[in-house]
Protein backbone atom coordinates (compact mmCIF):
# COMPACT_ATOMS: atom_id res chain seq x y z
CA UNK A 1 0.00 0.00 0.00
CA UNK A 2 1.53 3.31 -1.08
CA UNK A 3 0.27 6.81 -1.67
CA UNK A 4 0.99 8.50 -4.97
CA UNK A 5 0.09 11.67 -6.86
CA UNK A 6 -1.02 13.43 -3.72
CA UNK A 7 -2.68 12.36 -0.48
CA UNK A 8 -5.85 10.92 -2.02
CA UNK A 9 -4.44 8.42 -4.49
CA UNK A 10 -3.35 4.99 -3.28
CA UNK A 11 -2.08 1.77 -4.80
CA UNK A 12 -2.10 -1.88 -3.83
CA UNK A 13 -0.81 -5.00 -5.53
CA UNK A 14 -1.12 -8.78 -5.29
CA UNK A 15 0.29 -11.76 -7.17
CA UNK A 16 -1.51 -14.47 -9.12
CA UNK A 17 -1.61 -18.12 -7.98
CA UNK A 18 -2.06 -21.68 -9.15
CA UNK A 19 -3.38 -24.77 -7.39
CA UNK A 20 -1.10 -27.78 -7.69
CA UNK A 21 -3.40 -30.33 -6.04
CA UNK A 22 -6.85 -30.59 -4.51
CA UNK A 23 -9.11 -28.13 -6.33
CA UNK A 24 -12.88 -28.73 -6.18
CA UNK A 25 -12.48 -31.30 -3.41
CA UNK A 26 -11.11 -28.63 -1.08
CA UNK A 27 -14.34 -26.65 -1.56
CA UNK A 28 -16.18 -29.31 0.44
CA UNK A 29 -13.57 -29.41 3.17
CA UNK A 30 -12.54 -33.01 2.83
CA UNK A 31 -9.22 -32.78 0.98
CA UNK A 32 -6.30 -30.34 1.43
CA UNK A 33 -5.12 -28.19 -1.44
CA UNK A 34 -1.53 -27.32 -2.28
CA UNK A 35 -1.21 -23.88 -3.84
CA UNK A 36 1.58 -21.57 -4.98
CA UNK A 37 1.87 -17.84 -5.67
CA UNK A 38 3.11 -16.67 -9.07
CA UNK A 39 5.38 -13.69 -8.38
CA UNK A 40 5.79 -12.77 -12.06
CA UNK A 41 2.02 -12.40 -12.61
CA UNK A 42 -0.30 -10.16 -10.69
CA UNK A 43 -2.54 -7.11 -10.38
CA UNK A 44 -1.94 -3.49 -9.42
CA UNK A 45 -4.84 -1.31 -8.31
CA UNK A 46 -4.87 2.47 -8.11
CA UNK A 47 -7.74 4.21 -6.32
CA UNK A 48 -8.13 7.95 -6.59
CA UNK A 49 -10.70 10.13 -4.86
CA UNK A 50 -11.84 13.21 -6.75
CA UNK A 51 -14.47 15.89 -6.38
CA UNK A 52 -17.33 15.72 -8.85
CA UNK A 53 -20.63 17.25 -9.83
CA UNK A 54 -23.41 15.60 -7.86
CA UNK A 55 -25.46 13.16 -9.95
CA UNK A 56 -22.73 11.10 -11.58
CA UNK A 57 -21.89 7.58 -10.48
CA UNK A 58 -19.74 7.67 -7.34
CA UNK A 59 -17.66 4.64 -8.33
CA UNK A 60 -15.97 4.29 -11.72
CA UNK A 61 -13.82 1.24 -12.52
CA UNK A 62 -11.65 0.33 -15.46
CA UNK A 63 -9.63 -2.84 -16.04
CA UNK A 64 -6.58 -3.19 -18.25
CA UNK A 65 -4.54 -6.23 -19.22
CA UNK A 66 -0.97 -6.26 -20.47
CA UNK A 67 -0.98 -6.85 -24.21
CA UNK A 68 1.55 -7.39 -26.95
CA UNK A 69 4.47 -4.99 -26.72
CA UNK A 70 3.51 -3.86 -23.23
CA UNK A 71 0.44 -1.86 -24.29
CA UNK A 72 -2.54 -1.95 -21.94
CA UNK A 73 -5.70 -3.51 -23.37
CA UNK A 74 -8.97 -2.16 -21.98
CA UNK A 75 -11.41 -4.79 -20.63
CA UNK A 76 -14.73 -2.90 -20.44
CA UNK A 77 -16.80 -6.04 -19.77
CA UNK A 78 -15.34 -6.18 -16.24
CA UNK A 79 -16.37 -2.67 -15.19
CA UNK A 80 -19.84 -3.38 -13.78
CA UNK A 81 -18.68 -6.33 -11.66
CA UNK A 82 -15.67 -4.32 -10.44
CA UNK A 83 -17.94 -1.45 -9.40
CA UNK A 84 -20.15 -3.77 -7.35
CA UNK A 85 -17.05 -5.34 -5.80
CA UNK A 86 -15.62 -1.93 -4.95
CA UNK A 87 -18.86 -0.95 -3.20
CA UNK A 88 -18.60 -4.12 -1.11
CA UNK A 89 -14.95 -3.39 -0.32
CA UNK A 90 -15.74 0.15 0.82
CA UNK A 91 -18.35 -1.28 3.16
CA UNK A 92 -15.85 -3.72 4.68
CA UNK A 93 -13.62 -0.79 5.61
CA UNK A 94 -16.53 1.41 6.71
CA UNK A 95 -15.68 4.00 4.07
CA UNK A 96 -18.61 6.19 3.02
CA UNK A 97 -18.34 8.41 -0.01
CA UNK A 98 -19.82 11.87 0.33
CA UNK A 99 -22.23 13.21 -2.28
CA UNK A 100 -19.57 15.21 -4.10
CA UNK A 101 -16.92 12.46 -4.02
CA UNK A 102 -16.11 10.06 -6.83
CA UNK A 103 -13.78 7.05 -6.53
CA UNK A 104 -11.81 6.09 -9.62
CA UNK A 105 -10.44 2.54 -9.65
CA UNK A 106 -7.89 1.40 -12.23
CA UNK A 107 -6.86 -2.26 -12.35
CA UNK A 108 -3.80 -3.37 -14.31
CA UNK A 109 -2.91 -7.04 -14.62
CA UNK A 110 -0.50 -9.17 -16.59
CA UNK A 111 -2.30 -12.38 -15.57
CA UNK A 112 -4.96 -14.06 -17.72
CA UNK A 113 -8.44 -13.13 -16.47
CA UNK A 114 -11.02 -15.83 -15.59
CA UNK A 115 -8.60 -18.65 -16.36
CA UNK A 116 -7.86 -20.14 -12.93
CA UNK A 117 -4.79 -18.08 -12.07
CA UNK A 118 -6.50 -16.24 -9.22
CA UNK A 119 -7.21 -12.99 -11.07
CA UNK A 120 -10.26 -12.24 -8.90
CA UNK A 121 -8.39 -12.93 -5.66
CA UNK A 122 -5.48 -10.78 -6.82
CA UNK A 123 -7.90 -7.99 -7.70
CA UNK A 124 -9.58 -8.28 -4.31
CA UNK A 125 -6.31 -8.27 -2.38
CA UNK A 126 -4.84 -5.39 -4.39
CA UNK A 127 -8.02 -3.33 -3.99
CA UNK A 128 -8.14 -3.99 -0.25
CA UNK A 129 -4.51 -2.95 0.14
CA UNK A 130 -5.17 0.25 -1.79
CA UNK A 131 -8.24 1.04 0.31
CA UNK A 132 -6.17 0.70 3.47
CA UNK A 133 -4.64 4.04 2.54
CA UNK A 134 -8.00 5.72 2.06
CA UNK A 135 -9.31 4.25 5.32
CA UNK A 136 -6.27 5.49 7.23
CA UNK A 137 -6.66 8.94 5.68
CA UNK A 138 -10.15 9.10 7.16
CA UNK A 139 -9.10 7.89 10.56
CA UNK A 140 -10.72 4.47 10.14
CA UNK A 141 -9.29 1.11 11.15
CA UNK A 142 -7.08 0.01 8.24
CA UNK A 143 -5.78 -3.17 9.84
CA UNK A 144 -5.09 -6.49 8.19
CA UNK A 145 -8.40 -7.94 9.41
CA UNK A 146 -10.23 -5.64 7.00
CA UNK A 147 -8.04 -6.82 4.14
CA UNK A 148 -8.86 -10.46 4.90
CA UNK A 149 -12.58 -9.69 5.28
CA UNK A 150 -12.61 -7.77 2.01
CA UNK A 151 -10.93 -10.55 0.06
CA UNK A 152 -13.37 -13.08 1.52
CA UNK A 153 -16.39 -10.93 0.66
CA UNK A 154 -15.22 -10.24 -2.87
CA UNK A 155 -14.35 -13.87 -3.58
CA UNK A 156 -17.91 -14.79 -2.54
CA UNK A 157 -19.17 -12.01 -4.80
CA UNK A 158 -17.23 -13.41 -7.75
CA UNK A 159 -17.55 -17.16 -7.11
CA UNK A 160 -20.50 -17.85 -4.84
CA UNK A 161 -19.01 -20.48 -2.53
CA UNK A 162 -15.22 -20.35 -2.81
CA UNK A 163 -12.97 -22.60 -0.76
CA UNK A 164 -10.82 -19.67 0.31
CA UNK A 165 -7.62 -21.15 -1.09
CA UNK A 166 -7.18 -18.46 -3.78
CA UNK A 167 -7.47 -15.59 -1.34
CA UNK A 168 -5.23 -17.28 1.20
CA UNK A 169 -2.52 -17.92 -1.40
CA UNK A 170 -2.36 -14.38 -2.74
CA UNK A 171 -2.46 -12.88 0.76
CA UNK A 172 0.21 -15.22 2.12
CA UNK A 173 2.40 -14.76 -0.95
CA UNK A 174 4.10 -18.12 -0.33
CA UNK A 175 3.34 -21.81 -0.99
CA UNK A 176 0.57 -23.05 1.30
CA UNK A 177 -1.27 -26.17 2.33
CA UNK A 178 -4.93 -25.18 2.69
CA UNK A 179 -7.17 -27.44 4.74
CA UNK A 180 -10.54 -26.91 6.46
CA UNK A 181 -10.32 -23.18 5.80
CA UNK A 182 -6.84 -22.83 7.33
CA UNK A 183 -3.65 -21.98 5.43
CA UNK A 184 -0.34 -23.33 6.66
CA UNK A 185 3.13 -22.88 5.15
CA UNK A 186 3.96 -25.67 2.74
CA UNK A 187 7.10 -27.58 3.66
CA UNK A 188 9.15 -28.05 0.51
CA UNK A 189 12.74 -28.58 -0.48
CA UNK A 190 14.18 -25.51 -2.20
CA UNK A 191 14.51 -26.22 -5.91
CA UNK A 192 12.49 -29.44 -5.61
CA UNK A 193 10.69 -28.73 -8.87
CA UNK A 194 9.78 -26.09 -11.39
CA UNK A 195 6.28 -25.51 -12.69
CA UNK A 196 5.35 -24.25 -16.13
CA UNK A 197 2.02 -22.45 -16.37
CA UNK A 198 -0.01 -22.50 -19.57
CA UNK A 199 -3.16 -20.60 -20.52
CA UNK A 200 -5.47 -23.35 -21.72
CA UNK A 201 -8.06 -21.00 -23.20
CA UNK A 202 -11.64 -20.05 -22.46
CA UNK A 203 -13.70 -21.92 -19.91
CA UNK A 204 -17.07 -21.66 -18.23
CA UNK A 205 -17.51 -19.25 -15.34
CA UNK A 206 -15.84 -20.66 -12.21
CA UNK A 207 -19.07 -20.37 -10.20
CA UNK A 208 -20.87 -22.57 -12.76
CA UNK A 209 -18.14 -25.21 -12.80
CA UNK A 210 -18.11 -25.44 -8.99
CA UNK A 211 -21.91 -25.79 -9.00
CA UNK A 212 -21.78 -28.55 -11.63
CA UNK A 213 -19.22 -30.52 -9.62
CA UNK A 214 -21.29 -30.03 -6.46
CA UNK A 215 -24.35 -31.46 -8.22
CA UNK A 216 -22.36 -34.52 -9.29
CA UNK A 217 -21.13 -34.97 -5.71
CA UNK A 218 -24.73 -34.93 -4.46
CA UNK A 219 -25.95 -37.25 -7.20
CA UNK A 220 -23.13 -39.81 -6.85
CA UNK A 221 -21.90 -39.64 -3.24
CA UNK A 222 -20.16 -43.04 -3.24
CA UNK A 223 -18.14 -42.19 -6.34
CA UNK A 224 -17.24 -38.83 -4.83
CA UNK A 225 -16.10 -40.43 -1.58
CA UNK A 226 -13.84 -42.88 -3.45
CA UNK A 227 -12.28 -40.07 -5.46
CA UNK A 228 -11.86 -37.87 -2.38
CA UNK A 229 -10.15 -40.65 -0.46
CA UNK A 230 -7.82 -41.33 -3.37
CA UNK A 231 -7.06 -37.65 -3.86
CA UNK A 232 -6.35 -37.22 -0.17
CA UNK A 233 -3.71 -39.96 -0.51
CA UNK A 234 -2.28 -38.24 -3.58
CA UNK A 235 -2.04 -34.87 -1.82
CA UNK A 236 -0.13 -36.51 1.01
CA UNK A 237 2.19 -38.20 -1.51
CA UNK A 238 2.79 -34.86 -3.24
CA UNK A 239 3.48 -33.19 0.11
CA UNK A 240 6.10 -35.81 0.98
CA UNK A 241 7.60 -35.53 -2.50
CA UNK A 242 7.92 -31.75 -2.18
CA UNK A 243 9.55 -32.04 1.24
CA UNK A 244 12.05 -34.61 -0.03
CA UNK A 245 12.65 -33.19 -3.47
CA UNK A 246 11.29 -36.34 -5.14
CA UNK A 247 10.33 -34.97 -8.56
CA UNK A 248 9.18 -38.29 -10.05
CA UNK A 249 6.82 -39.01 -7.15
CA UNK A 250 5.45 -35.47 -7.36
CA UNK A 251 4.80 -35.75 -11.10
CA UNK A 252 3.06 -39.11 -10.65
CA UNK A 253 0.71 -37.64 -8.03
CA UNK A 254 -0.06 -34.67 -10.29
CA UNK A 255 -0.83 -36.99 -13.20
CA UNK A 256 -3.25 -39.07 -11.15
CA UNK A 257 -4.95 -35.91 -9.88
CA UNK A 258 -5.45 -35.00 -13.54
CA UNK A 259 -7.08 -38.41 -14.15
CA UNK A 260 -9.60 -37.69 -11.38
CA UNK A 261 -10.41 -34.27 -12.80
CA UNK A 262 -10.82 -35.86 -16.23
CA UNK A 263 -13.40 -38.28 -14.80
CA UNK A 264 -15.28 -35.25 -13.46
CA UNK A 265 -15.36 -33.76 -16.96
CA UNK A 266 -12.98 -30.93 -16.09
CA UNK A 267 -10.36 -31.66 -18.73
CA UNK A 268 -10.66 -31.02 -22.46
CA UNK A 269 -9.03 -32.26 -25.63
CA UNK A 270 -7.04 -29.00 -25.72
CA UNK A 271 -5.75 -29.53 -22.18
CA UNK A 272 -4.87 -33.14 -22.93
CA UNK A 273 -2.91 -31.92 -25.95
CA UNK A 274 -1.06 -29.28 -23.89
CA UNK A 275 -0.03 -31.90 -21.33
CA UNK A 276 1.06 -34.34 -24.06
CA UNK A 277 3.12 -31.68 -25.83
CA UNK A 278 4.51 -30.59 -22.48
CA UNK A 279 5.88 -34.10 -22.06
CA UNK A 280 7.42 -33.93 -25.51
CA UNK A 281 9.12 -30.70 -24.41
CA UNK A 282 10.51 -32.34 -21.27
CA UNK A 283 7.80 -31.98 -18.61
CA UNK A 284 7.26 -34.97 -16.34
CA UNK A 285 3.54 -34.54 -15.78
CA UNK A 286 0.71 -32.04 -15.72
CA UNK A 287 -2.89 -31.25 -14.94
CA UNK A 288 -5.60 -28.68 -15.28
CA UNK A 289 -5.44 -26.21 -12.40
CA UNK A 290 -8.37 -24.42 -10.80
CA UNK A 291 -11.98 -24.81 -11.90
CA UNK A 292 -11.02 -26.60 -15.12
CA UNK A 293 -12.74 -27.20 -18.47
CA UNK A 294 -10.17 -24.83 -19.95
CA UNK A 295 -8.05 -22.19 -18.33
CA UNK A 296 -4.95 -22.84 -16.25
CA UNK A 297 -2.69 -25.83 -16.84
CA UNK A 298 0.35 -26.62 -14.68
CA UNK A 299 3.22 -28.78 -15.87
CA UNK A 300 5.87 -30.30 -13.60
CA UNK A 301 9.46 -29.88 -14.79
CA UNK A 302 12.80 -30.89 -13.38
CA UNK A 303 14.79 -28.22 -11.51
CA UNK A 304 16.43 -25.90 -14.01
CA UNK A 305 14.29 -27.11 -16.92
CA UNK A 306 11.21 -24.90 -16.59
CA UNK A 307 12.29 -22.16 -18.96
CA UNK A 308 13.36 -24.69 -21.60
CA UNK A 309 9.96 -26.40 -21.42
CA UNK A 310 8.20 -23.03 -21.58
CA UNK A 311 10.11 -21.90 -24.66
CA UNK A 312 9.60 -25.26 -26.36
CA UNK A 313 5.85 -24.93 -25.87
CA UNK A 314 5.87 -21.36 -27.14
CA UNK A 315 7.69 -22.49 -30.28
CA UNK A 316 4.69 -24.75 -30.89
CA UNK A 317 2.23 -21.90 -30.49
CA UNK A 318 1.15 -22.92 -26.99
CA UNK A 319 0.77 -19.93 -24.61
CA UNK A 320 3.10 -20.91 -21.77
CA UNK A 321 2.99 -17.76 -19.65
CA UNK A 322 5.23 -18.28 -16.63
CA UNK A 323 7.53 -20.57 -14.71
CA UNK A 324 7.58 -20.92 -10.94
CA UNK A 325 10.55 -22.30 -9.03
CA UNK A 326 10.27 -23.56 -5.46
CA UNK A 327 12.56 -21.10 -3.74
CA UNK A 328 12.54 -20.18 -0.10
CA UNK A 329 9.50 -22.35 0.63
CA UNK A 330 8.87 -22.87 4.31
CA UNK A 331 10.64 -25.64 6.10
CA UNK A 332 8.28 -25.44 9.02
CA UNK A 333 10.21 -22.76 10.91
CA UNK A 334 7.64 -20.01 10.62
Amino acid sequence: MTASNGPQSFTGSACAKFILMGEHFVVHGGVPALAFPVPSLGTRITVELERQTVGRSQISCEAFQAGVGGAWVHLPFLSASMERATALALGEFGIQLQGDERLLVRSETNAPVSRGFGSSAAFAAALARALQGLAALRGLDAGASHVFATVDALEKHFHGKPSGVDGATVLEGRPIRFEQGVARPLIAEDGAAEFVLVDGGDREVCKQLVAEVSRRREAQPEEWLRMAQRLNTLVEAASVALARGDIERLAAAVDENQNILDVLGLSTAEIDSIIAQGRQCGALGGKVSGAGAGGAVVLVARPGQGERVKECLRSRGIPAIATVTIEGASHGTS
